[in-house]
């Protein structure tokens, strides 16, 4: 049973209308309830963030690894591309000269 649905069932014995004889305020034992419900709730939020911790630095690990594979080929991409271009300008500068 996730922890919200724990506190809602909760809050509703608590709301749900009591025999005259019983005080108008919660028992106890309701309070009791009603703060370990709270408490159960909040470990369960504190394990859920150190498991989105522990996936955000193993997409970081990841994504850095890719990167560095990636480093090399991107450089000789672009090594090659301003090669290109570095021919194709002088190809245009002799052919403007030739005419």
């Amino acid at each position: 049973m996730p922890p919200c649905s724990v506190v809602d069932s909760i809050v509703q014995r608590l709301l749900q209308p009591q025999s005259v004889a019983s005080s108008s305020a919660p028992s106890y034992s309701a309070c009791l309830a009603l703060q370990e419900a709270l408490e159960e709730e909040n470990k369960a939020r504190i394990e859920q963030a150190k498991k989105m911790d522990l996936l955000i630095k193993r997409m970081d690990h990841t994504e850095r690894a890719r990167r560095e594979n990636e480093a090399p080929l991107l450089q000789e991409a672009y090594a090659q591309k301003v090669k290109v271009a570095f021919l194709c300008f002088v190809g245009l500068v002799f052919n403007c000269n030739t005419t």
